[in-house]
């Protein structure tokens, strides 16, 4: 059942929204066009300085948004909020306006979304889709596109989107409106895009799920006079410091070699921490540091300046081991709360803000 509804006013078309190269359904892509997607691939794979709380950078959705000429794009997080009700929640938008006034009246509507939130259907996960295949429910139902597009000036529209998903977990809609049907040529170059956008959104949750740089993880990583990387055990690269980069722009195999060795040996001359929980495909913080810098001399430093006393010693030992709250306080036989009122201690001594700065100050400012 296709949806029905008045004409989208002129403030929402895009400027090439009647542009004749996306004129019929054909699947050819151009040289420029796969460029375009490769370019916003690594920009997608790259952390940005900030990690945030948002799904993806405001320039990866304005690419994006481009790549597929959308009227409105968006990349955002479905959440409840106070009254229970489902909310867009964490969003990055090309239509701040639009989207405002979308998350407004989704409450009124009994089926917000075309999809369950907790649980996606397996069809639909990892999938790029267009309105014809989202809109499918029966005469007696109702959903958004019937509801809300047509007072949202949309009514009419095509919508192209997809539900970028580990397993059963969403971690973003990702998706954008325009007039005109989207062709299988606009599908194919956004559904080569969902193994980068999978990869880095699974890595951006499981940061802030960890408890790691939600000041940002890269601007910390920078600070580290070292090569450092967040890498998985078997080698493979997430992010690098600058130092890191060059490093591995240099000596790619022995680079890699070094970080598969620190995580599994944990030498003296490297500092290695779990980013993740055991029941996530681990990665890891690795700092590759000069020999005769060890973690023992860093602590007993510490120690010194920062005046830490016995208890904040324990913890910070943990904290540097990438442990969250409540594996510190079995570790070290203290209640969760104890643990966070040391780990609050320590921050303000060491005058940093998150534990990433504190993991840096400690390698290099002490």
């Amino acid at each position: 059942m296709a949806p029905v509804g008045r004409e989208a006013p002129k403030s929402l078309r895009g400027a090439g929204s009647s542009s004749g190269s996306r004129a019929g359904n054909g699947t050819n892509i151009s040289h420029t066009d796969r460029e375009r997607a490769r370019s916003i691939a690594r920009s997608i794979r790259a952390l940005p300085e900030a990690v945030g709380t948002t799904p993806v950078s405001e320039s990866v959705v304005r690419s994006l948004s481009e790549l597929l000429v959308c009227n409105a794009f968006a990349a955002y997080r479905p959440e409840r909020d106070e009254t229970a009700s489902w909310r867009l929640g964490s969003r990055v938008d090309t239509r701040p306006d639009f989207f405002d006034a979308y998350d407004a009246l989704l409450p009124s509507i009994a089926v917000p979304f075309a999809y369950d939130p907790l649980r996606p259907r397996v069809a639909h996960v990892n999938r790029v889709m267009v309105t014809s295949e989202i809109h499918t429910h029966g005469p007696e139902e109702t959903c958004v596109i019937e509801d809300l597009w047509p007072v949202l000036g949309v009514g009419g529209h095509d919508q192209i989107r997809a539900l970028v998903c580990e397993g059963s977990t969403l971690h973003a809609w990702i998706g954008g409106f325009r007039e005109e049907p989207f062709t299988n040529r606009e599908r194919a170059l956004f559904t080569s895009l969902i193994p980068a956008l999978k990869a880095s959104l699974a890595l951006r949750r499981r940061l802030l799920d960890a408890d790691v740089a939600t000041k940002g993880l890269a601007s910390a990583l920078e600070v580290l006079g070292s090569p450092t990387f967040v890498a998985r055990a078997g080698g493979q690269v997430g992010h690098a410091n600058r130092q890191g980069r060059d490093l591995l722009d240099r000596r790619p195999g022995d680079t890699r070699e070094s970080i598969v060795d620190a995580i599994r040996r944990r030498p003296a001359e490297a500092y290695v921490a779990s980013l993740l929980t055991a029941a996530s495909p681990s990665w890891f913080l690795v700092v590759l540091r000069p020999k005769g810098v060890t973690a023992e001399g860093r602590m007993a430093e510490a120690v010194k300046r920062w005046r830490l006393t016995p208890r904040e010693c324990d913890v910070l030992t943990c904290v540097l081991d990438g442990d969250s709250g409540k594996e510190i306080a079995l570790k070290v036989n203290l209640h969760q709360g104890s643990v966070e009122r040391h780990t609050t201690s320590i921050l303000r001594k060491a005058k940093c803000d998150s534990r990433a700065r504190l993991i840096a100050t400690f390698w290099t400012k002490l």
